[in-house]
Parts: C-alpha cells; structure tokens; sequence
C-alpha cells in the first residue's frame, strides 16, 4: 500500500494537486494538519476533494490553523483519526490534532495536559500487539522535526508515548523549518514540511511492515 502524508496546506489546493499528481499510484492520503488557513468547512472540503481525485482513502487531522469547526467536520465526514484507529496495510493509524500555544494567536490549541489526554485515550485504540503508526500535527520534543527558530518546541506528552508505545512511524507538521526525518528509539518520525514547498512523505507499508519511507519533492 502507497501512502502520501502531507502537512501544512493551508488552503493551498494547486500545491496539493501538484504534489500528488507527483505519484503514479495512491492508496491512501494522510492529510498531517493545518489543512486550511484559517478557514471554513467548505475550505476543508475542497481540499479533500482533491485529495480524493488521487486516492480513494483520505483521512487526516485538524492543525492549529484550523478552527474548531473544522475538526468538528473531518470527525462526522469520517475522515478524522482523532479517537479512531485506521487499518491501512495491517498498520493502525492513529491521529492526535491541534498544536501548543503559538507566539500568534491561532485558533485550535492545546498545552501539554491536552496532548497528554490526548495520548490517554490514543492508548485504548491500540489493538494488542498490532503495529501502529501515530499521525501528529504538532511534533514531538527534540527532533529536526520540532526544531524552529526559538529552539525545540515539541510536545513532551507525544514524545513520551511515542517512547512509551512504540510506534512504527510518526507523521508530523507544524513546523514548517523542521522538514526532515528523526528517530524516537525504533519509531521513525517524520516532518515533510510545507506542501507549497512540493514536499511530501512516501510510506509503503505492506502486512504490518513498513517497505519505506522517505521524504520527497516535487518539481
């Protein structure tokens, strides 16, 4: 199964179209937060229609550029993976949205006790001994993944589960300067940046294994 996570939209439907029309076969799109620049549902929605013209499944996660209203949105519409585990290649994909307090005001954020309730209820959809991938917005501490210009900025709550339960991968956004790939212990994290970069994560996964994953660009 081939899997294309992208980050950081932010409304940007041509840039969408573009990355992934980079890959001749999708299976499923992981949409990684911030999927509209403070917008509505219906921005939302046009962005999963594209999404949906290059692979059947779609599923992601609101960021913090993403009203309420719009996480209220994905979760009806079936394309969350906030509080649901999903089955793409034998691996659940689980997804954890928002972001920690920014230096701006934006509109979908949590502290670290959210992410940490978060994480408590992420733990119950962890079916036992089956391997399991977490889809973040907000990256863990102390990666390239987390790393901005004021230094590391990620969530401790996510980075002691990722320690604590062992995912296979990590997909995260957010920062749109911590492009790049890390590991937590065995857990392979991954920020691919900005979408109107022409960046994007390639994973392929296959009975429960992860074949490869690699960060990529477009022209």
């Amino acid at each position: 199964m081939i899997i294309v996570g992208v980050a950081d939209i932010h409304g940007d439907g041509t840039a969408l179209d573009r990355v992934l029309s980079s890959e001749s076969v999708i299976d499923a799109v992981l949409l990684l937060g911030d999927i509209t620049n403070f917008g509505t549902t219906e921005d939302a929605e046009a962005i999963v229609k594209i999404a949906r013209s290059h692979a059947d499944k779609v599923f992601g996660i609101d960021g913090n550029c993403d009203p309420p209203e719009v996480g209220d949105w994905l979760t009806v519409s079936q394309i969350s993976l906030r509080g649901r585990a999903v089955n793409l290649g034998a691996i659940y994909f689980l997804g954890i949205p928002r972001s920690l307090p920014c230096p701006g005001t934006t509109p979908n954020e949590t502290d670290e006790e959210g992410f940490e309730s978060m994480c408590t209820q992420a733990r119950e959809l962890v079916p036992a001994a089956q391997p399991f991938a977490l889809v973040t917005h907000q990256p863990p501490l102390n990666t390239v993944c987390d790393r901005s210009f004021l230094g590391h900025v990620g969530s401790a709550a996510i980075s002691r589960f990722i320690e604590e339960e062992k995912p296979l991968v990590c997909l995260c956004g957010h920062i749109h300067e911590g492009a790049g790939v890390d590991r937590i212990g065995d857990c392979i994290v991954a920020n691919p940046g900005p979408v109107r970069r022409g960046s994007y994560v390639l994973l392929e996964v296959e009975s429960g294994v992860v074949r490869k994953l690699e960060l990529k660009h477009c022209a």
